[in-house]
Protein backbone atom coordinates (compact mmCIF):
# COMPACT_ATOMS: atom_id res chain seq x y z
CA UNK A 1 0.00 0.00 0.00
CA UNK A 2 2.86 2.37 0.83
CA UNK A 3 4.48 1.78 -2.55
CA UNK A 4 1.19 2.65 -4.29
CA UNK A 5 1.02 5.92 -2.32
CA UNK A 6 4.62 6.80 -3.22
CA UNK A 7 3.91 5.95 -6.87
CA UNK A 8 0.85 8.22 -6.83
CA UNK A 9 2.85 10.99 -5.15
CA UNK A 10 5.63 10.65 -7.72
CA UNK A 11 3.12 10.81 -10.61
CA UNK A 12 1.48 13.85 -9.02
CA UNK A 13 4.81 15.64 -8.64
CA UNK A 14 5.72 14.88 -12.26
CA UNK A 15 2.33 16.27 -13.34
CA UNK A 16 2.84 19.46 -11.30
CA UNK A 17 6.36 19.82 -12.69
CA UNK A 18 5.08 19.52 -16.28
CA UNK A 19 2.39 22.13 -15.61
CA UNK A 20 4.97 24.48 -14.11
CA UNK A 21 7.09 24.19 -17.25
CA UNK A 22 4.04 25.04 -19.37
CA UNK A 23 3.40 28.04 -17.13
CA UNK A 24 6.95 29.35 -17.69
CA UNK A 25 6.45 29.08 -21.44
CA UNK A 26 3.13 30.92 -21.16
CA UNK A 27 4.85 33.77 -19.33
CA UNK A 28 7.19 34.33 -22.27
CA UNK A 29 4.21 34.57 -24.62
CA UNK A 30 2.84 37.47 -22.62
CA UNK A 31 6.08 39.43 -22.90
CA UNK A 32 5.74 40.93 -26.38
CA UNK A 33 8.96 42.88 -26.65
CA UNK A 34 9.16 42.74 -30.44
CA UNK A 35 5.63 44.02 -31.05
CA UNK A 36 5.78 47.00 -28.67
CA UNK A 37 5.27 50.44 -30.27
CA UNK A 38 5.74 53.87 -28.76
CA UNK A 39 2.41 55.70 -28.63
CA UNK A 40 3.57 58.94 -27.01
CA UNK A 41 1.82 58.25 -23.72
CA UNK A 42 3.95 58.59 -20.61
CA UNK A 43 7.05 59.89 -22.34
CA UNK A 44 9.89 58.27 -24.22
CA UNK A 45 11.92 57.51 -21.09
CA UNK A 46 9.03 55.59 -19.50
CA UNK A 47 8.49 53.69 -22.74
CA UNK A 48 12.13 52.64 -23.05
CA UNK A 49 12.21 51.62 -19.40
CA UNK A 50 9.10 49.48 -19.96
CA UNK A 51 10.96 47.70 -22.77
CA UNK A 52 13.94 47.23 -20.43
CA UNK A 53 11.54 45.77 -17.86
CA UNK A 54 10.23 43.23 -20.38
CA UNK A 55 13.79 42.32 -21.39
CA UNK A 56 14.70 41.84 -17.72
CA UNK A 57 11.74 39.52 -17.24
CA UNK A 58 12.76 37.54 -20.31
CA UNK A 59 16.32 37.33 -18.96
CA UNK A 60 14.97 35.92 -15.69
CA UNK A 61 13.19 33.24 -17.76
CA UNK A 62 16.55 32.35 -19.33
CA UNK A 63 15.79 34.15 -22.60
CA UNK A 64 18.64 36.65 -22.71
CA UNK A 65 18.18 39.89 -24.63
CA UNK A 66 21.54 41.51 -25.40
CA UNK A 67 21.80 45.25 -24.79
CA UNK A 68 22.64 46.10 -28.44
CA UNK A 69 19.62 44.08 -29.62
CA UNK A 70 17.37 45.86 -27.12
CA UNK A 71 18.59 49.24 -28.42
CA UNK A 72 17.81 48.03 -31.94
CA UNK A 73 14.30 46.94 -30.89
CA UNK A 74 13.64 50.28 -29.18
CA UNK A 75 14.76 52.28 -32.21
CA UNK A 76 12.65 50.17 -34.57
CA UNK A 77 9.58 50.63 -32.38
CA UNK A 78 9.76 54.42 -32.43
CA UNK A 79 7.49 56.43 -34.77
CA UNK A 80 8.70 58.34 -37.83
CA UNK A 81 9.24 61.42 -35.65
CA UNK A 82 12.48 59.68 -34.58
CA UNK A 83 13.69 58.74 -38.10
CA UNK A 84 16.55 61.26 -37.94
CA UNK A 85 17.74 59.70 -34.71
CA UNK A 86 17.65 56.24 -36.31
CA UNK A 87 19.75 57.50 -39.23
CA UNK A 88 22.30 59.05 -36.88
CA UNK A 89 22.55 55.85 -34.85
CA UNK A 90 23.02 53.70 -37.94
CA UNK A 91 25.73 56.03 -39.23
CA UNK A 92 27.77 55.80 -36.03
CA UNK A 93 30.44 53.13 -35.64
CA UNK A 94 29.93 52.67 -31.91
CA UNK A 95 26.83 51.16 -30.36
CA UNK A 96 24.78 52.90 -27.71
CA UNK A 97 23.83 51.42 -24.39
CA UNK A 98 20.21 51.61 -23.29
CA UNK A 99 21.13 54.46 -20.94
CA UNK A 100 22.75 56.42 -23.78
CA UNK A 101 19.67 55.82 -25.92
CA UNK A 102 17.40 57.14 -23.16
CA UNK A 103 19.58 60.23 -22.79
CA UNK A 104 19.57 60.94 -26.55
CA UNK A 105 15.82 60.32 -26.92
CA UNK A 106 14.95 62.57 -23.97
CA UNK A 107 17.09 65.30 -25.55
CA UNK A 108 15.11 64.96 -28.81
Amino acid sequence: MASQASKNAKEFLEFVSAKFMESEKAKTGNLKLITMKYDGVGGIRVYILSMVDVATKLNSLKIPIADPYLVHLVLNSLPSKYDQLKIIYNALKEKWSVNELIFVCVQE
